[in-house]
């Protein structure tokens, strides 16, 4: 059994962001608007100890999360956004934060680029352990 909750926690943060900023799937090179954050899972691998006749208890599951946002209040705009993902996917679902941090924007360096990246190990039951 694959444990996938990477839908789930897509959707939660569809409504939290929810006329804050666009958010989507990786896969729009141009935003039309800003602020625009991504999501993407980069993991969701069997925990092999974890295997038995019914099939896999645990699933080691990885988010990537890039934040863009342009103007005067560019940095202030990307770390509210942080704060309020961080709330959801650390604090309400017990991810770990594995990397936060600013990044250059090769592309326009108007456009702060900030990426954050959260790991855990879910169960069967979708309950998340670090």
């Amino acid at each position: 059994m694959i444990v996938d909750v990477s839908n789930q926690i897509f959707s939660e943060l569809f409504t939290l962001l929810d006329g804050m900023a666009t958010i989507s799937r990786p896969n729009q090179d141009n935003p039309l608007e800003y602020p625009y954050v991504t999501f993407d899972d980069f993991d969701n691998g069997d925990i092999a100890d974890s295997k038995d006749t019914s099939g896999v208890k645990y699933t080691s599951i990885g988010f990537e999360i890039q934040i863009y946002t342009k103007g005067d209040t560019r940095m202030t705009d990307a770390k509210e956004l942080r704060l309020l993902i961080d709330e959801k996917l650390s604090g309400e679902h017990g991810f770990l934060r594995t990397t936060s941090q600013k990044i250059p924007n090769l592309r326009d360096d108007s456009i702060y680029r900030y990426v954050i990246r959260y790991e855990g190990i879910v169960d069967e039951n979708e309950k998340v352990y670090n």
